[in-house]
């Protein structure tokens, strides 16, 4: 999903830092990000303190209180979105604090495939398997070096 964001992200103009560990930093960078922090060497709060950003995207569960501190990157006005732990209710400053929702939407979605199809947006494929080994897929564990998988 990070992979896809930075995609949207650059095309639409915007100057990307984008988290990356080692075994992911190359297709990142190929993505368009600008800059990369490697989350498995510092903190992602630590390596970026005392900066601040337009809008953080924050894809990875971890604890109201790391989260909190991700929140402090955001500029004043600016913009925390979250699909796994959510923001505080109150971050201050004017920054406005989403949690996404998945909803369907057919027109959305037919975009993405276009710009799939014209070869503006890339679709990594790490590995191919059948249907029927998808609860497999699922329980498995991380590949060294991602963040778990929420549970």
């Amino acid at each position: 999903m990070g992979g896809y964001a930075v995609q949207l992200a650059v095309d639409a103009g915007a100057t990307v830092t984008a988290t990356a560990g080692p075994r992911s930093r190359d297709r990142v960078r190929a993505h368009g990000a600008h800059r990369l922090v490697d989350y498995t060497a510092t903190p992602v709060a630590d390596a970026l303190a005392g900066e601040r950003f337009d809008v953080v995207l924050h894809l990875v569960r971890n604890s109201p209180e790391e989260t909190a501190q991700l929140v402090d990157l955001v500029a004043d006005g600016g913009l925390f979105v979250s699909t796994a732990t959510p923001g505080p209710r109150d971050a201050g400053r004017g920054i406005r604090v989403e949690q996404v929702v998945v909803r369907t939407d057919a027109a959305q979605l037919a975009g993405l495939v276009a710009r799939v199809d014209a070869g503006d947006l890339r679709i990594d494929v790490a590995e191919r398997r059948p249907l029927a080994d998808l609860a497999a897929v699922h329980d498995a564990p991380s590949p060294a070096g991602c963040p778990a998988r929420p549970s």
